[in-house]
Order: C-alpha cells, then structure tokens, then sequence
C-alpha cells in the first residue's frame, strides 16, 4: 500500500506527522469544551449509580454490588480511590482521567487507520473521532466506556502490527502487552470476556504467523497474559458468590430485559411509552415487538447470589426462545435494527434535559443533535465496505471479532451504548473506504458490501418513524 503521502501533504507547508496529531488535538479540545460545560451536572441513571458503589468502596473496603446488576469491578474500584485520594473533587479527577485517556483513544485510532490503510485514512479517521460527539460525550460523563476503549484500541494496534510484521522479534512483547490490556479491559467491561481467546484462536489458526509451534506460543502468549490480571478477581469470586466470575455478571438480567415477553426494552427510549413511539397498533408495534398472546413472561429469579439469579434467567430466556421460536427471532431484527441507529446516548441526553446552560441554547442543541447523528449514519455506512472491499496491509478479521463482541450484548438488550466499543473500530474502516481505492476488489466481496448496505437501509428504514419522533421530541 502506498502512503499518499505527497497528495496528503499538499502544498507541503504541513508535515503529514502534524496534522495527524492536530486532529488527536482537536478531538480533546472538543471534549475539553463538553467537560467543561457539564461537569458539574446532576449524575444520572448508571453514573449516580457507578459513584454510589465507589463510595460505598471507599467506606467500606469491599465491593457491594448492585441491586440488580454484578457490574465489572474496574470503574466502581477507580472511583472509590479517587474519592479517597480527591474527596469532593474525586469524580472531576475520574473525568480529567478521561479526557487524558481520549487522547490514548485518537492516537490508537490514527495509529490503526495509518497501519491498515494510508496516512489519508489515519486523518480522515482522526477527524472524525474528533467530531463524533457519541463518542465525545462519554469523556465528560461517568460511565466506563472511555477507560475500556483506552485498553482496547492500543491492544488493537499492537495485534495488527503483529499481524502485519508476524516476524519481528517484538511480536511476543507486544502480545503481551496485548493481553495485558484486554486483560484490564474486561475488569471493566464485561463485553470483552471472550476477546483475548477469540484473538488467541484467531492467531494459531493464522498461516501467515509461521509454523504451529510459533503460532501456539504467540497465541498462549496473549491469552495467558489476559488470564493473569483476572485470575485475583475470579479468586475473589470463587471465595465470595462460589462461582468463578471472570468480569461481571449480567447476562441473565440483560435477558430477563430483552427476552421476556413483558416489555421490549431500549435504554435510548427511556421515558418514552410504546405507543408515543409507534401508535397503537402500529405496523413495527405488530410484527417486531408484540409477543404472542399464548406468550407467558417469567419472574426475575428469587435466588440470593447475582450469579445465581443471572444463570437461572438465562435458563429461563433459553426456554422462552425455544417456546416462541417466531417472537425471538423478529425481536432480535427489531434489536440489530437498534444497534445500528443513529441514535446515541448523546442525543438522548438532550432529549432527557440533562445538558443546560449554553449548550442547551436551541441554536447549539441543534447543531450538535445534527452533527451527532450525521456523524453516526456516515459511521455505519462506510464500516462495512471499509471491511471488505478496501485494500488493507494486515488482515482484518480481528477488528471483525471486536464488532461481533460488541453486537452480542445488543441482540439481547437494545442500547447504542453497547455499539461504543465498536465505534472507534467503525471509523477506522468508513475512513478507510473513503480514503482507498476499492477498484480492485472481487466481484463477491463487491456483492457482499451491497447486500449488506442493502440490510443496513432496511433496518434504517424499520426504525426511521421512532427515530424521527425521538429527533423531533429533542429539536
């Protein structure tokens, strides 16, 4: 692959280098801004909820969970040390860290975008990092999702330059550190559980790696590392619930929501009732998420331990799929269809009031819902041919294992906040289809790319008249 670098540069008065950290400079000047006008809000929903298990960390020396929920323990332990060591001011410290950890974020995001494309993608990437305020929100919020993408796209660069050089003497190096990221990633977020054996088998089934041996070893490398930073949790686990829990424990709370036939749930519509959303007895209301009448919801499980309680759902959502074969799987459409929105907590927090001052002013809100979902859509639209038909300089199955990690969540509970992990991966690849030629890609990957626009726009369509409600309620 060629670097462009000499239409990149222009009329050469500014070094390719600059600009590329010009735009990791923009997109921490764009946070920076949002900080600054909502630090001092009201926490709200999970972030009231993230400083409540903190404090209770910090008084108490010990981890409680929640009511419902066993959430990962890295954010609610990060929190209850810096309200030790800051006080009053330990929730800004948390949110500083965050913007630091942004910086982390667009560097990683033009590194990988540089590795698998060409110095035009790293900036057309850069870019639009620092402009999709989906992701900026989140800097300036309490939620874990920056922190986790802080680990996780270093430990995407490194595998790729793995990948790309399997040869270099560093790869074993890299590796682990490698692990050692996706490893403290999934103390924060549960989603990456199965990452670092997915990398790992990914890895020893890989040819280009060397022989076998080379390729176990590498493999065991990454996958032993991961294990090592989880294994003092899991331990703890054993010890407290009886059961080795590697992360968190949500699943079964997570299919009590998003299978039982008692409610169709979607965390961006909080506040909003289903027939403000589609009318009653509307087509999408019908087909997508009205259950059967012989369908009959289940209790959440009266069982003691959150591990106990998330199995013994998950057993019942299992039941209920088999039972309502037809209502699970048009349920599970609605939720792709979710998943790829162009809605964003950040336009639901305006919806939601919970943005004032100058950035609740009509003219600003407007712009930002604008940009946020224009952002979004063109995120979405270019990911996929970013994937499969332009040129790379590595493989790319690795990124497609992290965006199959993170849709898993969202099939069972609807929330754009599961697609976060995922976006940073999806700009990377639309910048990539927007800078590359894909002249030369084969006919089958040229009808893949089609068909699966042509899915995209469908489910745009299936949920375009609760979007533009939403759109209208936050205009």
């Amino acid at each position: 692959m060629g670097t462009d670098d000499r239409s990149f540069r222009g009329s050469g008065e500014i070094r390719p280098t600059a600009s590329l950290a010009a735009v990791v400079a923009l997109g921490l000047v764009v946070r920076g801004v949002l900080l600054a006008a909502t630090y001092d809000r009201e926490l709200w929903a999970d972030e009231a909820e993230y400083a409540f298990l903190g404090l209770l960390w910090d008084r108490f020396g010990f981890y409680v969970p929640s009511a419902d929920w066993f959430w990962p323990p890295g954010y609610p332990w990060l929190l209850a040390r810096a309200q030790a060591w800051f006080q009053d001011q330990g929730i800004l410290a948390v949110q500083l860290l965050q913007l630091a950890a942004s910086g982390v974020i667009g560097t990683s995001i033009v590194l990988l975008a540089r590795r698998l494309f060409s110095r035009r993608a790293a900036f057309l990437a850069g870019l639009a990092w620092a402009l999709h305020l989906p992701l900026a929100g989140y800097a300036a919020s309490l939620w874990p999702e920056t922190l986790t993408l802080a680990l996780l796209m270093p430990a995407m660069v490194l595998v790729q330059r793995v990948l790309a050089e399997p040869r270099e003497c560093g790869g074993a190096l890299r590796l682990l550190g490698c692990g050692v990221l996706l490893g403290t990633g999934i103390l924060f977020k549960q989603s990456l559980v199965p990452l670092p054996a997915l990398l790992a088998g990914g890895i020893l089934l890989s040819p280009r790696m060397g022989g076998l041996p080379l390729r176990a070893s590498r493999a065991g490398i990454l996958l032993l590392s991961a294990a090592l930073v989880v294994v003092p949790w899991a331990q703890r686990n054993q010890s407290v619930l009886g059961h080795p829990v590697w992360s968190g424990s949500t699943l079964g709370e997570n299919a009590f929501l998003g299978v039982n036939a008692s409610q169709y749930s979607n965390f961006d519509y909080v506040g909003l009732s289903r027939e403000e959303l589609y009318g009653e007895g509307s087509r999408v209301d019908r087909w997508f998420i009205q259950p059967p009448a012989a369908a009959e919801p289940w209790a959440r499980s009266s069982a003691a331990s959150h591990v106990e309680r998330s199995r013994e759902d998950g057993r019942q959502a299992a039941r209920f799929a088999r039972e309502h074969p037809g209502y699970f799987l048009r349920t599970r459409v609605k939720k792709l269809a979710d998943w790829v929105t162009p809605i964003s907590f950040f336009v639901r927090h305006y919806r939601l009031g919970l943005f004032t001052g100058w950035l609740d002013q009509p003219s600003v809100r407007r712009v930002l819902v604008v940009l946020a979902v224009l952002t979004t859509l063109a995120m979405l639209a270019g990911a996929l041919p970013g994937l499969v038909l332009t040129p790379a300089s590595s493989p790319r199955w690795p990124l497609t294992l992290v965006l199959l990690c993170m849709l898993a969540p969202s099939l069972l509970v609807s929330m754009s906040r599961f697609r976060v992990p995922a976006e940073p991966l999806m700009l990377v690849l639309a910048a990539g289809f927007v800078a590359g030629p894909s002249r030369g890609a084969s006919r089958r990957r040229r009808r893949l790319a089609l068909a699966g626009s042509l899915v995209l726009l469908g489910l745009w369509t299936l949920n375009a008249p609760e979007v533009a409600y939403l759109l209208r309620r936050t205009w």
